[in-house]
């Protein structure tokens, strides 16, 4: 248990991606207004913004009727909202204010309806309309085709604004250089890299100063658990194999070496230095833990901290995650380290990345080039497409008249609001008079397939477009011999059964033109003390070639041995028992014989005595 204790925790200190080492934390110094998280792509750094104004959704009213039920005029009413649109039909299954806000509802086009009474006089019930995203790209429009009034059918208007549609604005920065960023939803992505910002009110005066730092006290926690399931391990490794002189008490594996071999070889690994790495940080007493003399690891928690923190000159952060983990670094920014396994070795001299061919994205053009302005209404405004193998349902572009480039910023906009999609993106440009819709995913998983619809012929598509992406492909090298690697879009994986470089990844960013006739990067991979512990472990309890297996193994041989030697000794005592009963019995039959001869004797001494007499 202990072992496989240590081997959990390591995963903590060892992984590259989502390390411990790359948290960070977010103070805001007014709450009330503004909130943030951070991913581990965050630089720290502190910023200073105001919250100026935040979004708000669109609502409107029609004027008052004197119920839900009212009849309202027949014909068709348009709803349109952030890019949806809907014509609807209002005829006599449907004319009442209640119909009206039951088709609307039943639309799904992110306008939802409601009956509110207001309680003024005989005409109360309005009919308010809702959008249901923020922003002024959503604001609720109405094209009202109904009737005029007639006998006891009102025509509904939407003449009464509850709420309009805003924008959030967050400035940053102050005086005439300060910057405003406007966003259509109170969450703000990407203003600031990896970070998130909740808008929670607004006040242009209040400057609001945004922190985002290392978390560095989850390392530190992750740090101490390593210490102390280290040496959890070597206290229980210490017992199965003493003698207490004053119990008498012996531990189970007394004098045997295989447990100190385990013992002495963890200790090792965790004693030595790191190779390839800051030589200010190689080892782990520069982090203030070390050995005592019973073979436990101790630390200096403010020097920890101090290093942590970024106190030890000459020290960074992704410093101490290398000393635990397995990295890598590149000699070219186009080829990134990604991750390897416990089979992936370290580097005794740089890898070479060979890349034979790109990483590319499915693109589609049009066939035909756009006009100079297009102009989209409800007779040429849908059309479907698939990405990535999903299709995208019914795309509606809303009604307008654009130019190529405005065109091609519309359709990349309603392409990617596509909820169908699940997430999957496309940018949208225009090469030569063309329109071209490019996924964002790499490699043969990403597809574009334009599908059908009105809109087709004025975008330049005839339906039958489509294209595939292309995996990258390449080698490692290591000594001048070539390793097999396999592409799966951007990201370069070793084969498993390779002898070095097995299950080491990397993601290359090189284009076309990039890798011409074949590249070679340098690529220096480095096992930190968690990652060489790890693979220890693992090397120990492989369950088919490890150690452990060998040991258990072992002692399993042994206990069979003894189980056979004491199943020879049961039929030896078995047959040597049956014999001495058999004896016995013998014995008893000789002796019962000797009593009848005995007792015939006495019989016959006796008559002749009586005839002498």
């Amino acid at each position: 248990i202990p072992l496989l204790t240590l081997q959990s925790q390591l995963g903590t200190l060892s992984q590259t991606q989502n390390s411990v080492f790359d948290l960070r934390s977010v103070a805001s110094s007014n709450t009330d207004l503004l909130t943030a998280a951070a991913s581990s792509s965050a630089t720290p750094g502190t910023y200073t913004m105001s919250v100026v104004s935040l979004a708000a959704a669109n609502q409107i009213a029609t004027q008052g009727l004197t119920s839900a039920n009212s009849s309202i005029s027949q014909g068709s009413i348009t709803v349109s909202s952030g890019g949806s649109s809907v014509t609807l039909a209002i005829d006599s299954t449907n004319d009442t204010l209640q119909g009206l806000a039951n088709a609307i509802n039943n639309a799904g086009i992110g306008v939802s309806a409601g009956i509110i009474n207001d309680g003024s006089g005989a005409n109360p019930f309005r009919l308010v309309l809702a959008a249901a995203k923020t922003g002024t790209d959503n604001a609720v429009t109405i094209t009202n085709n109904l009737g005029p009034d007639s006998g006891a059918a009102v025509k509904p208007l939407f003449d009464t604004i509850l709420q309009q549609a805003a924008n959030a604005a967050v400035t940053l920065g102050s005086g005439a250089g300060a910057i405003t960023v406007q966003s259509a939803s109170n969450q703000i992505d990407g203003m600031i890299a990896g970070v998130t910002l909740n808008l929670l009110g607004a006040d242009a005066n209040k400057p609001i100063t945004v922190t985002i730092a290392n978390d560095t006290a989850k390392a530190s926690d992750a740090i101490q658990t390593f210490v102390k399931d280290f040496n959890d391990l070597m206290q229980f490794i210490d017992d199965q194999v003493k003698f207490d002189s004053t119990s008498g008490q012996a531990g189970v594996l007394l004098g045997n070496f295989q447990a100190t071999q385990i013992q002495d070889q963890l200790r090792t690994v965790v004693g030595g230095l790191v190779k390839n790495v800051n030589p200010k940080m190689n080892r782990l007493g520069a982090l203030g833990i070390t050995f005592t003399d019973n073979g436990q690891l101790a630390v200096d928690s403010d020097k920890l901290t101090n290093a942590l923190s970024g106190q030890l000159s000459g020290v960074t952060l992704n410093d101490i995650q290398s000393l635990f983990a397995l990295t890598g670094a590149s000699s070219s920014p186009n080829v990134q380290f990604v991750t390897g396994s416990s089979k992936t070795k370290a580097a005794a001299t740089p890898y070479q990345v060979a890349i034979t061919q790109a990483a590319l994205q499915a693109t589609v053009t049009a066939t035909n080039a756009l006009a100079a302005s297009t102009v989209i209404d409800n007779t040429n405004q849908i059309f479907g497409l698939s990405v990535d193998g999903i299709a995208s349902g019914a795309v509606t572009l809303a009604p307008g008249t654009y130019t190529p480039t405005e065109l091609a910023q519309e359709l990349q906009k309603e392409i990617n609001a596509q909820a169908a999609l699940g997430g999957r993106q496309v940018s949208v440009g225009v090469a030569g008079g063309n329109l071209t819709i490019t996924s964002n995913t790499y490699g043969s998983k990403s597809t574009v397939t334009l599908g059908a619809g009105s809109a087709l012929a004025d975008l330049g598509f005839t339906g039958a477009e489509t294209a595939t992406g292309q995996n990258v492909a390449g080698s490692f090298v290591v000594n001048g011999v070539t390793e097999l690697a396999s592409g799966s879009g951007q990201l370069l994986t070793g084969t498993s059964t390779n002898a070095n470089t097995a299950d080491l990844q990397v993601r290359v960013l090189m284009t076309p033109a990039q890798v011409g006739g074949g590249v070679q990067t340098d690529m220096t991979v480095t096992r930190g003390l968690a990652s060489l512990l790890d693979a220890a472990l693992t090397s120990l309890l492989d369950p088919v070639n490890g150690r452990m297996k060998s040991i258990d193994d072992g002692f399993q041989t042994t206990e069979d041995n003894i189980g056979k030697e004491i199943d020879r000794q049961t039929a030896s005592f078995a047959a040597k028992q049956q014999a001495l009963a058999q004896q016995f019995i013998d014995m008893e039959q000789a002796i019962s014989k000797l009593q009848t001869l005995g007792n015939y004797l006495t019989t016959q001494f006796a008559q002749q005595q009586q005839q002498k007499n």
